[in-house]
């Protein structure tokens, strides 16, 4: 009696961990989006045009005769930590909701401009640690299984060739890593490109869209007896958003986001992915905020066998400490 059972948990696991990689990825991806949109949200009532990089106007000073110019801050350093409630923990059809814990320590090499073709370009380069933990509130959820890290190396160059415009280029290489033991189960390299174009409205609103897309070289070990499906795939990403300063430090900002994403190796796939969502953030001084969220995200598959639809939303609070030197 025994064997028949082992056989059955040797064919389970694999094929659960198999499911288990994926979510892990998608989590990974809707956080750096959402951490990527506030950066862009670093907008002040008394800034002429949205800073090229994190500092900008702080580090080029007042722009009067005889001012002298503030000195260049070369690093970067932020630590995040975000705890929210989902409804649907594994991205599957068959919803397990959970809270998630996800904190992030983030250091980076911030030099100063140079010039290409008379436009200033930007250069930011650095290492980010993220650490994702599912539901906290109970010790005995099988859910801690999906509890992962994630590492990543990035560089990116930014300019804006006109006003209210911001182009850049970069390369991220990341790994995930399974919690406690840190045994690394995937790992890409994801050359990235996008564009933002502002819409200042007023010393108050903002508007913007954005689009980024991702060129992601996977690498995904096998498990036990089956081989994860090939996970190439190119991301292209469409953000409207709108902020509004209110009373005092506050400022909302709702948003709506499309993804579609192409997978280039294996079978054909096709994923949609919808978002709308609020962010209300509290600006306590120049260097730290804190915020609460929701946002609603449905997505569509054209391949059931690899994946499937799902939806699902969040709501939570999270804490931003920024500092620059």
């Amino acid at each position: 009696m025994k064997k028949p059972i082992l056989l059955f948990v040797s064919f389970l696991v694999p094929s659960f961990l198999a499911v288990a990689q994926p979510a892990a990825v998608q989590q990974l991806e809707n956080t750096q989006r959402v951490q990527e949109q506030q950066q862009l949200f670093k907008y002040q009532a008394d800034q002429n045009a949205p800073e090229l990089y994190s500092g900008e106007n702080e580090d080029m000073g007042p722009q009067r005769i005889l001012k002298l110019k503030a000195r260049h801050k070369y690093f970067d350093g932020t630590v995040d930590s975000q705890f929210f409630y989902t409804s649907n923990a594994r991205l599957a059809q068959n919803a397990e909701d959970s809270s998630i814990w996800v904190n992030t320590a983030e250091a980076a090499f911030t030099p100063p401009n140079y010039k290409i073709l008379s436009y200033d370009v930007a250069t930011r380069a650095g290492v980010r640690a993220q650490w994702y933990n599912y539901g906290l509130e109970d010790s005995n959820t099988p859910l801690n299984i999906f509890d992962f890290h994630a590492q990543t190396a990035f560089a990116e160059e930014s300019f804006a060739p006109w006003q209210h415009w911001r182009f850049f280029f970069g390369m991220e290489a990341t790994r995930l890593l399974t919690q406690p033991d840190y045994d690394e189960f995937y790992k890409e390299l994801a050359p990235n490109w996008g564009v933002t174009r502002f819409f200042p409205m007023g010393d108050d609103k903002l508007f913007l869209i954005s689009y980024k897309g991702y060129y992601r070289i996977t690498d995904q070990p096998s498990t036990g007896l089956f081989l994860s499906p090939a996970t190439d795939r190119t991301d292209h990403t469409l953000n409207f958003a709108y902020s509004q300063q209110l009373g005092g430090n506050f400022v909302v900002t709702p948003f709506y986001r499309f993804q579609y994403t192409a997978f280039t190796a294996g079978p054909d796939r096709n994923d949609y992915f919808n978002t709308v969502g609020v962010f209300l953030t509290y600006n306590i001084n120049k260097y730290a905020s804190a915020r609460t969220f929701f946002d609603f995200e449905k997505k569509q598959t054209d391949n059931n066998i690899l994946s499937s639809d799902y939806d699902k939303f969040d709501v939570g609070l999270g804490a931003t400490l920024n500092i620059r030197f």
